[in-house]
Protein backbone atom coordinates (compact mmCIF):
# COMPACT_ATOMS: atom_id res chain seq x y z
CA UNK A 1 0.00 0.00 0.00
CA UNK A 2 1.06 3.52 -0.48
CA UNK A 3 2.57 4.88 2.91
CA UNK A 4 3.62 8.32 2.05
CA UNK A 5 5.84 9.61 5.30
CA UNK A 6 4.09 12.16 7.83
CA UNK A 7 5.74 15.08 7.07
CA UNK A 8 4.22 17.17 4.94
CA UNK A 9 6.76 19.17 3.36
CA UNK A 10 7.76 15.94 1.99
CA UNK A 11 4.92 14.51 1.49
CA UNK A 12 3.55 17.40 -1.07
CA UNK A 13 6.87 16.55 -3.16
CA UNK A 14 5.68 12.57 -3.67
CA UNK A 15 4.00 11.85 -6.40
CA UNK A 16 2.15 7.87 -6.80
CA UNK A 17 1.96 6.70 -10.41
CA UNK A 18 -1.22 6.40 -12.23
CA UNK A 19 0.02 2.34 -12.20
CA UNK A 20 1.63 2.04 -9.01
CA UNK A 21 -1.73 -0.17 -7.41
CA UNK A 22 -1.71 -4.03 -6.44
CA UNK A 23 -3.77 -4.92 -9.61
CA UNK A 24 -1.28 -3.76 -12.20
CA UNK A 25 2.14 -4.55 -9.91
CA UNK A 26 0.55 -8.30 -8.96
CA UNK A 27 0.67 -9.35 -12.21
CA UNK A 28 4.31 -8.29 -12.97
CA UNK A 29 5.39 -10.39 -9.96
CA UNK A 30 3.53 -13.15 -11.64
CA UNK A 31 5.13 -12.76 -14.76
CA UNK A 32 8.85 -12.40 -13.07
CA UNK A 33 8.67 -15.26 -11.02
CA UNK A 34 7.35 -17.38 -13.71
CA UNK A 35 9.77 -16.39 -16.21
CA UNK A 36 12.71 -16.69 -13.44
CA UNK A 37 11.56 -20.11 -12.44
CA UNK A 38 12.09 -21.25 -16.00
CA UNK A 39 15.34 -19.54 -16.18
CA UNK A 40 16.66 -21.55 -12.96
CA UNK A 41 15.10 -24.96 -13.86
CA UNK A 42 17.04 -24.65 -17.71
CA UNK A 43 20.63 -23.05 -16.18
CA UNK A 44 20.41 -25.01 -12.62
CA UNK A 45 23.70 -26.93 -13.26
CA UNK A 46 25.50 -23.63 -13.75
CA UNK A 47 23.21 -20.74 -11.65
CA UNK A 48 25.06 -20.21 -8.33
CA UNK A 49 23.26 -17.40 -5.57
CA UNK A 50 24.54 -14.67 -4.13
CA UNK A 51 23.55 -13.02 -0.96
CA UNK A 52 23.35 -9.00 -2.48
CA UNK A 53 22.55 -7.50 1.15
CA UNK A 54 25.55 -5.78 2.93
CA UNK A 55 28.25 -3.65 2.09
CA UNK A 56 29.26 -3.34 -1.88
CA UNK A 57 32.32 -4.37 -1.04
CA UNK A 58 31.51 -7.79 0.23
CA UNK A 59 28.64 -8.24 -2.44
CA UNK A 60 31.68 -7.88 -4.87
CA UNK A 61 33.92 -10.61 -2.83
CA UNK A 62 30.51 -13.16 -3.02
CA UNK A 63 29.83 -12.50 -6.97
CA UNK A 64 33.48 -13.06 -7.62
CA UNK A 65 33.80 -15.95 -5.17
CA UNK A 66 31.22 -17.78 -6.98
CA UNK A 67 32.61 -16.71 -10.67
CA UNK A 68 35.37 -18.38 -9.95
CA UNK A 69 34.17 -21.25 -8.70
CA UNK A 70 31.95 -21.71 -11.52
CA UNK A 71 35.08 -20.98 -14.17
CA UNK A 72 36.92 -24.01 -12.79
CA UNK A 73 33.98 -26.26 -13.94
CA UNK A 74 34.04 -24.95 -17.12
CA UNK A 75 34.98 -28.18 -19.12
CA UNK A 76 38.02 -27.93 -21.85
CA UNK A 77 37.66 -29.39 -25.28
CA UNK A 78 39.66 -32.73 -25.31
CA UNK A 79 41.55 -33.30 -28.47
CA UNK A 80 40.01 -36.24 -29.46
CA UNK A 81 36.15 -34.55 -28.64
CA UNK A 82 37.55 -31.50 -31.32
CA UNK A 83 38.86 -34.31 -34.06
CA UNK A 84 35.77 -36.33 -33.48
CA UNK A 85 33.52 -33.19 -33.68
CA UNK A 86 35.56 -31.91 -36.74
CA UNK A 87 35.23 -35.26 -38.43
CA UNK A 88 31.31 -35.69 -37.88
CA UNK A 89 30.47 -32.17 -39.66
CA UNK A 90 32.58 -32.43 -42.23
CA UNK A 91 31.46 -35.91 -43.44
CA UNK A 92 28.13 -35.13 -43.02
CA UNK A 93 28.12 -31.62 -44.92
CA UNK A 94 25.27 -30.54 -43.43
CA UNK A 95 24.95 -26.99 -41.53
CA UNK A 96 22.19 -27.47 -39.37
CA UNK A 97 23.22 -30.91 -37.90
CA UNK A 98 20.63 -31.82 -35.26
CA UNK A 99 23.14 -33.79 -32.92
CA UNK A 100 25.71 -31.68 -33.31
CA UNK A 101 25.28 -27.64 -32.62
CA UNK A 102 28.53 -25.62 -33.93
CA UNK A 103 26.41 -21.90 -33.54
CA UNK A 104 28.69 -19.53 -32.11
CA UNK A 105 31.63 -21.97 -32.10
CA UNK A 106 32.53 -22.35 -35.48
CA UNK A 107 31.66 -19.24 -37.11
CA UNK A 108 28.53 -20.97 -39.06
CA UNK A 109 25.30 -18.82 -37.69
CA UNK A 110 23.26 -18.07 -40.03
CA UNK A 111 23.38 -15.46 -42.17
CA UNK A 112 21.80 -12.12 -41.45
CA UNK A 113 19.23 -11.45 -43.88
CA UNK A 114 20.30 -7.81 -44.11
CA UNK A 115 17.84 -5.24 -44.20
CA UNK A 116 18.58 -3.03 -47.38
CA UNK A 117 20.87 -0.86 -45.32
CA UNK A 118 24.93 0.30 -45.56
CA UNK A 119 25.15 -1.92 -42.35
CA UNK A 120 24.94 -5.10 -44.83
CA UNK A 121 28.29 -4.58 -46.09
CA UNK A 122 29.76 -5.73 -42.94
CA UNK A 123 27.41 -8.56 -42.38
CA UNK A 124 29.05 -9.58 -45.86
CA UNK A 125 32.73 -8.85 -46.36
CA UNK A 126 33.92 -11.16 -48.62
CA UNK A 127 31.05 -10.19 -50.76
CA UNK A 128 31.68 -6.88 -50.49
CA UNK A 129 35.58 -6.80 -50.89
CA UNK A 130 35.18 -9.08 -54.05
CA UNK A 131 33.14 -6.20 -55.70
CA UNK A 132 35.86 -3.68 -54.39
CA UNK A 133 38.65 -5.65 -56.40
CA UNK A 134 35.65 -5.85 -59.63
CA UNK A 135 36.04 -2.27 -59.78
CA UNK A 136 39.44 -1.88 -59.18
CA UNK A 137 40.09 -4.29 -62.14
CA UNK A 138 38.18 -1.68 -64.55
CA UNK A 139 40.21 0.87 -63.14
CA UNK A 140 43.31 -0.43 -64.16
CA UNK A 141 42.46 -2.28 -67.35
CA UNK A 142 40.70 1.40 -68.59
CA UNK A 143 44.25 3.11 -67.57
CA UNK A 144 46.49 -0.14 -68.78
CA UNK A 145 44.38 0.13 -72.34
CA UNK A 146 45.33 4.07 -72.61
CA UNK A 147 48.99 2.95 -71.37
CA UNK A 148 48.54 5.19 -67.83
CA UNK A 149 50.02 4.86 -65.26
CA UNK A 150 48.37 1.83 -63.52
CA UNK A 151 50.18 1.53 -60.44
CA UNK A 152 47.66 0.82 -57.16
CA UNK A 153 47.30 4.37 -56.15
CA UNK A 154 46.67 5.64 -59.75
CA UNK A 155 44.22 2.73 -60.21
CA UNK A 156 42.28 3.75 -57.17
CA UNK A 157 41.73 7.17 -58.17
CA UNK A 158 40.30 6.52 -61.35
CA UNK A 159 38.34 3.84 -59.26
CA UNK A 160 37.09 6.41 -56.69
CA UNK A 161 34.70 7.49 -58.07
CA UNK A 162 32.53 4.16 -59.34
CA UNK A 163 33.42 2.83 -55.67
CA UNK A 164 31.82 5.81 -53.77
CA UNK A 165 28.61 5.10 -56.21
CA UNK A 166 28.91 1.09 -55.54
CA UNK A 167 28.69 1.47 -52.06
CA UNK A 168 26.55 4.54 -51.40
CA UNK A 169 23.83 2.98 -53.94
CA UNK A 170 24.18 -1.01 -53.70
CA UNK A 171 23.51 -1.51 -50.13
CA UNK A 172 20.19 0.68 -50.16
CA UNK A 173 19.13 -1.55 -53.15
CA UNK A 174 19.59 -5.08 -51.20
CA UNK A 175 22.81 -6.11 -52.59
CA UNK A 176 24.22 -6.95 -49.72
CA UNK A 177 21.21 -9.12 -48.63
CA UNK A 178 20.93 -12.68 -48.24
CA UNK A 179 18.85 -12.68 -51.21
CA UNK A 180 21.18 -10.43 -53.04
CA UNK A 181 23.15 -13.87 -53.55
CA UNK A 182 20.23 -16.69 -53.20
CA UNK A 183 20.05 -18.00 -56.88
CA UNK A 184 21.21 -17.69 -59.94
CA UNK A 185 17.97 -14.98 -60.52
CA UNK A 186 18.69 -12.96 -57.61
CA UNK A 187 22.17 -12.66 -57.91
CA UNK A 188 20.86 -11.20 -61.72
CA UNK A 189 18.27 -9.33 -60.64
CA UNK A 190 19.71 -7.53 -57.48
CA UNK A 191 23.11 -7.16 -59.22
CA UNK A 192 21.32 -5.16 -62.40
CA UNK A 193 19.80 -2.76 -60.44
CA UNK A 194 22.08 -1.89 -57.64
CA UNK A 195 24.72 -1.70 -60.95
CA UNK A 196 22.35 0.56 -62.95
CA UNK A 197 21.75 3.27 -60.23
CA UNK A 198 25.50 2.98 -58.60
CA UNK A 199 27.59 3.07 -62.11
CA UNK A 200 25.54 5.90 -63.15
CA UNK A 201 26.14 7.44 -59.83
CA UNK A 202 29.61 7.32 -60.48
CA UNK A 203 29.67 8.74 -63.59
CA UNK A 204 28.11 11.63 -62.37
CA UNK A 205 30.56 11.85 -59.24
CA UNK A 206 33.43 11.69 -61.64
CA UNK A 207 31.47 14.09 -63.90
CA UNK A 208 31.65 16.48 -60.88
CA UNK A 209 35.26 15.67 -60.10
CA UNK A 210 36.61 16.30 -63.56
CA UNK A 211 34.34 19.10 -64.50
CA UNK A 212 33.01 18.04 -67.24
CA UNK A 213 30.64 15.12 -68.75
CA UNK A 214 32.79 12.00 -70.04
CA UNK A 215 32.33 10.87 -73.57
CA UNK A 216 29.28 8.64 -74.96
CA UNK A 217 32.12 5.37 -75.54
CA UNK A 218 33.42 6.28 -72.03
CA UNK A 219 29.92 5.72 -70.97
CA UNK A 220 28.74 2.69 -73.00
CA UNK A 221 32.61 1.19 -71.97
CA UNK A 222 32.15 1.73 -68.12
CA UNK A 223 28.81 0.58 -68.03
CA UNK A 224 29.79 -2.87 -69.85
CA UNK A 225 33.07 -3.41 -67.83
CA UNK A 226 31.71 -2.89 -64.72
CA UNK A 227 28.18 -4.88 -65.48
CA UNK A 228 31.10 -7.94 -66.66
CA UNK A 229 33.50 -8.05 -63.57
CA UNK A 230 31.35 -7.47 -60.73
CA UNK A 231 28.57 -10.24 -62.81
CA UNK A 232 31.46 -12.40 -63.16
CA UNK A 233 32.53 -12.03 -59.58
CA UNK A 234 29.17 -12.54 -58.29
CA UNK A 235 28.41 -15.59 -60.03
CA UNK A 236 31.60 -16.71 -59.06
CA UNK A 237 30.89 -16.31 -55.31
CA UNK A 238 27.54 -17.56 -55.72
CA UNK A 239 28.91 -20.80 -57.75
CA UNK A 240 31.34 -21.87 -54.77
CA UNK A 241 29.60 -20.74 -51.64
CA UNK A 242 25.68 -21.18 -52.90
CA UNK A 243 22.88 -20.13 -51.42
CA UNK A 244 23.13 -19.46 -47.91
CA UNK A 245 19.61 -20.08 -46.48
CA UNK A 246 18.22 -22.99 -47.68
CA UNK A 247 17.40 -25.46 -44.87
CA UNK A 248 20.04 -28.52 -44.46
CA UNK A 249 22.04 -27.24 -47.27
CA UNK A 250 25.57 -29.14 -47.70
CA UNK A 251 28.56 -26.81 -46.45
CA UNK A 252 31.23 -26.04 -48.97
CA UNK A 253 35.23 -26.89 -48.83
CA UNK A 254 35.90 -22.92 -47.71
CA UNK A 255 33.17 -23.22 -44.95
CA UNK A 256 34.64 -26.15 -43.61
CA UNK A 257 38.07 -25.12 -43.09
CA UNK A 258 36.57 -21.64 -41.78
CA UNK A 259 35.08 -24.00 -39.30
CA UNK A 260 38.18 -26.08 -38.66
CA UNK A 261 40.11 -22.48 -37.90
CA UNK A 262 37.41 -21.20 -35.44
CA UNK A 263 37.43 -24.46 -33.85
CA UNK A 264 41.11 -24.62 -33.35
CA UNK A 265 41.23 -21.00 -32.37
CA UNK A 266 38.89 -21.68 -29.42
CA UNK A 267 40.51 -24.83 -28.38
Amino acid sequence: DFDPPQDEEVKARLVQRADDKEENVRPRLETYEKYTALLEDKYKDVLKKVDGTGPKNAVFERVKDALQVQEKKIKRMSINEFVERAEEVYESSVRNNADVDWSGQAGLDKLTLGQSTWGDVQDRPLLAAGDFAALLLFAYIGRASHNENTNLISALETAAPFLLGWFVAAPKLSAYTAMATESWKDVASFLLRAWAVSILLGLGVRSLTTSRVPPTPFIVISLVMTLALLGAWRALYFKVRGPQMQEGRKGTVFEYFEMLSTLLKGW
